[in-house]
């Protein structure tokens, strides 16, 4: 994916093991900039926060009414404390990833703000030192407000 290209530096110069499992011909009801925005930032940040050597896995599968999208890595993770700050899109304090990198503090927040707003159910599962792992379920169908 265009996505993969766009860190293809970080992921060499981390040495991190992206893996890519999605479909062919799945088509889903969402603003595509909004869409490229939200998971690019997330995949960024996985990769920010995954250690040289690690996995980065993004997967996609179809369940009835709607595509369930996951990105997970093996990297610092975070406590429930951050991960409600974020699904409160409260501004987070930038913090450097593995490998020093920095960010805004934006990117999750930001991110959650696009997918509500296309329908897409967020879900963040996460433990220090034990990786992140975002679910996105995203309507197969644009649902009658």
């Amino acid at each position: 994916s265009s996505n993969s290209i766009l860190y293809e530096d970080l992921i060499k110069r981390k040495n991190i093991q992206l893996k890519v499992e999605v479909p062919e011909g799945l088509e889903v009801w969402i603003d595509e900039n909004h869409f490229k925005i939200a998971t690019r930032n997330m995949i960024h940040n996985a990769l920010k926060f995954t250690p040289e050597g690690g996995q980065v896995t993004t997967s996609v599968v179809k369940v009835e009414d709607h595509i369930s999208m996951k990105i997970k890595d093996n990297g610092v993770g975070m406590d429930l404390d951050k991960i409600h700050s974020i699904m409160k899109k409260e501004l987070q304090n930038s913090r450097s990833g593995t490998s020093g990198e920095m960010g805004t503090g934006l990117g999750l927040s930001l991110s959650l703000a696009l997918l509500e707003k296309n329908n897409c159910d967020v879900e963040i599962n996460s433990a220090p030192n034990r990786g992140t792992e975002i679910k996105i379920s995203i309507p197969l169908q644009l649902k009658s407000k």
